[in-house]
C-alpha cells in the first residue's frame, strides 16, 4: 500500500514506487488490480499508453521513474476517484 503522490494535468495517478520494482512484469500480459477507496480496477502492466486500448487502465513508468496509473484517452484520476494523499495498491494476479 502507498500513496497518490501527484495527479498530473493528464489525470495520471503518480506513486512514489520506484519503477524497478515492477519493470520485470513489463508486456507480460499479467493483469493487476489497482485498490482504491475499497474498489478493484483491474489494469495491466504495460511499456507505453499506445500498448492500452482506449478506455483501458494502465500501470506504467512515470517520466519521473515511478509507477503510475494512466487511462488511455482518459483521466485515471477521475475513473478511480483518486486524489493527492488517497491510499492506492496495486496488486499482480
Amino acid at each position: 500500500m502507498t500513496r497518490v503522490v501527484h495527479v498530473d494535468v493528464f489525470g495520471n495517478v503518480q506513486t512514489p514506487v520506484p519503477y524497478r520494482a515492477m519493470e520485470d512484469l513489463v508486456d507480460t500480459k499479467r493483469k493487476v488490480l489497482v485498490w482504491l477507496a475499497d474498489e478493484s480496477h483491474e489494469a495491466r502492466i504495460v511499456s507505453t499508453y499506445g500498448h492500452l486500448a482506449i478506455g483501458e487502465l494502465g500501470v506504467l513508468v512515470s517520466s519521473s521513474g515511478h509507477v503510475e496509473v494512466a487511462e488511455r484517452d482518459g483521466p485515471a484520476a477521475v475513473l478511480l476517484g483518486a486524489r493527492i494523499g488517497d491510499e492506492i495498491a496495486i496488486d499482480v494476479e
